[in-house]
């Protein structure tokens, strides 16, 4: 069988979930119907699943060489478990990162700055999960212990800037400021990137790998924040971090630096 037509396989597998993925997630979250004949805030949504569901099947499609057809069937149910363990997280995640606001009726309501937090979290989770359902060394225990660790870990991270940077992400994405949207979004993208490192590579028996996660997840962490700063003022200048979320040009600027921090922190730790 040619190179070309497994490809297509896997591609075609991967877009299967994709759909499966919106058709759930509309299902279980009971979207409400635009107002807006053309919705940003709801194509972000959805553009944010199929990414996520992409990043956590990368996974997957890498095969164990054991036949094509054995190798097909282990790709579907692991999609399967992911898309699940995704939209879960999904539906934790709307309650402990914007909590106190209907995301739904927001995002059909045209609130830009909710759903690009829907999109850093969906990404952030996607990037957890390649990591937690990759490698083939551990069992599916340990597979979906480190992803719901990881999770908690997404939130626990993200609302330690919450409370100890100045100014509020959250009170700017229920004003529906999409500069506020757009650093939500960047925060949770390169913790996803710190947790995904921190959370790959071998199995060393549950007391090893946790304090392998623990140390790796605070010290990334920790970087991420000092680092972020230092680039937010240096490179944009900012006075106050007020700033950022009146304009989506300087939190988009910030938002990458934060993301290219994470990766270099990772590439590094």
């Amino acid at each position: 069988m040619t190179r070309l037509v497994i490809t297509a396989t896997y591609v075609g597998i991967a877009l299967f979930f994709m759909l499966m993925g919106r058709l759930v997630s509309n299902m279980l979250f009971r979207s409400k119907r635009s107002t807006h004949q053309q919705n940003l805030a709801l194509s972000v949504r959805h553009g944010g699943l199929y990414l996520a569901i992409a990043i956590a099947m990368t996974s997957a499609l890498q095969g164990n060489a054991s036949g094509f057809v054995q190798d097909v069937l282990e790709v579907l149910r692991d999609g399967a478990v992911i898309v699940f363990a995704l939209i879960a997280a999904q539906w934790l995640n709307e309650w402990l990162i914007v909590p106190g606001l209907d995301n739904d009726q927001a995002v059909a309501d045209g609130n830009t700055a909710v759903a690009l937090t829907e999109f850093g979290s969906y990404i952030a989770t996607g990037m957890i999960a390649s990591a937690s359902f990759g490698g083939g060394e551990g069992s599916w225990l340990t597979a979906i212990v480190f992803f719901v660790v990881g999770q908690l870990a997404l939130i626990g991270g993200f609302w330690a800037q919450e409370l100890l940077l100045p100014g509020s992400f959250l009170d700017g994405v229920k004003q529906g400021r999409e500069g506020a949207g757009v650093a939500v979004a960047g925060v949770l993208i390169a913790l996803g990137v710190i947790l995904r490192a921190s959370i790959a590579g071998p199995f060393l028996g549950w007391a090893g790998s946790f304090r392998a996660l623990g140390l790796y997840a605070a010290g990334g962490i920790l970087f991420l924040v000092l680092f972020q700063e230092i680039f937010a003022y240096v490179f944009v200048k900012r006075r106050h971090l007020d700033d950022q979320y009146h304009a989506v040009a300087t939190s988009s600027v910030v938002a990458c630096g934060q993301i290219a921090i994470a990766l270099v922190i990772t590439a590094l730790l």
